[in-house]
């Protein structure tokens, strides 16, 4: 059944953090912490399946001898990214466990309602363009 959930949350991609997290603190009686590590873990994994399986072999849309991959970004980010992952890992270290619930349920709540607000944007953007379209023809 954990698995199921594993796979759910490696399709759905960004969100799967919203769905993962609170299904792997809940139903399975997991602490923030452990959570957390197998959130991270779930990450890296669809992330290298990710790559192993489909980045590496397409290519670049209007240059065929370029990955889809722009690496001259990846060498920025990754500096900023490992720097983040450090100071996260100090702060599960330093903080009891209800802060970091806390702290988590918060972010959480906010990638919800961002997500869903961005989506209702989109929604009804789409729909006045589609009008706009069918009263010009």
């Amino acid at each position: 059944m954990l698995g199921g959930f594993l796979l759910l949350a490696n399709v759905i991609g960004e969100l799967g953090s919203v769905v993962f997290i609170p299904i792997a603190f809940i139903m399975f009686r997991f602490s923030t912490k452990e959570t957390l590590a197998l959130s991270n873990t779930t990450i890296f994994a669809s992330t290298v399946t990710r790559l192993l399986a489909e980045s590496i072999w397409i290519k670049h849309p209007t240059n065929a001898t370029k990955t889809v991959i722009d690496y001259s970004l990846t060498s920025i980010m990754t500096p900023i990214v490992l720097v983040g992952a450090y100071a996260g890992a100090l702060v599960g270290i330093m903080f009891p466990q209800m802060a970091l619930t806390l702290v988590l349920t918060v972010a959480l709540l906010a990638i919800l309602i961002l997500t869903i607000s961005k989506g209702v944007r989109l929604y009804k953007n789409d729909r006045i363009q589609n009008e706009l379209v069918a009263q010009k023809e």
